[in-house]
Parts: C-alpha cells; sequence; structure tokens
C-alpha cells in the first residue's frame, strides 16, 4: 500500500506542480484582469497540494476545478483552453472519493493525465508572464 500512495502523491505533485515548469509557450500575454484572477487560484491550489492533510480531498478538488473554470473566463484562445482542461481534470478527481482509487484513476487515464501536463505547462508560462507585467508596470498613487 506504501508504494501505491507513493506513486499517487508523485503523480499529483507532478500534476498539480507541472504548472511552474518554463517549457510550453503562451500565445499571448495575459491581460492584467487573467494576472489578479490567476494568482487567486493559484493560491487555492495549496489546498490539494500533496504534503498537505488535505492532500485527496475531494472538496478541495471541487473547489479547484470552479476557480480554474471561472479564471478561464478571464484569459482567452490556447491559454482557455488549456485551463479549461485543468478545470475538467480537477472536476475528475473531485469525483474520487477513496484515495486509493486515485492512482486507479491516474493509471487508467494516462492521455488524459498527460493533456493536463501539457495545459498546466502553458498556464505556468503564462503566469510567468504574469508576474513580469505585474512586476514592471508602473503604479500610480
Amino acid at each position: 500500500m506504501r508504494p501505491l500512495r507513493l506513486l499517487v502523491i508523485a503523480a499529483l505533485a507532478l500534476g498539480v506542480f507541472v504548472a511552474a515548469s518554463p517549457a510550453g509557450a503562451a500565445s499571448s500575454t495575459p491581460s492584467p484582469k487573467f494576472c489578479a484572477a490567476a494568482k487567486k487560484t493559484t493560491n487555492d491550489l495549496e489546498n490539494v497540494h500533496p504534503s498537505t492533510k488535505n492532500a485527496f480531498n475531494p472538496s478541495g478538488f471541487k473547489k479547484v476545478s470552479s476557480d480554474f473554470s471561472k479564471l478561464a473566463k478571464s484569459a482567452s484562445g490556447k491559454l482557455k483552453s488549456d485551463i479549461k482542461v485543468m478545470a475538467g481534470y480537477f472536476k475528475a478527481l473531485a469525483n474520487i472519493s477513496n484515495p486509493g482509487d486515485y492512482a486507479k484513476y491516474l493509471v487508467g487515464n494516462r492521455s488524459s493525465l498527460q493533456k493536463y501536463e501539457k495545459s498546466a505547462t502553458n498556464f505556468g508560462v503564462a503566469l510567468a508572464t504574469c508576474e513580469t507585467v505585474v512586476t514592471t508596470t508602473p503604479t500610480t498613487g
């Protein structure tokens, strides 16, 4: 059982946090509205981080899925599509109530996981662009 749990944690860590990867490319510069919404959404990812006691909490995945669905409304083009893929992935995880079933889902849905990984990578590039936009935009006040 322990190796199975480690597999699940590793897969979730890869899936959830591949967004930090610099590989991939976003199609355009995200808007400031998107960047603000994305920051809140990514903060909610902490609710499902594999190292927390809530790692396999369906309600945490449901909230993250809902947040990503809302975030998609402030994006456009390929980025919007990528965010919808991520929302769908988290929604699928929210429908799993037994922690042991996460491994079954990940193994049985490898193509879905690969699609999520690609979308999360593109989302990570957009987030990096947001950081650049936010830190270089002059403020008035």
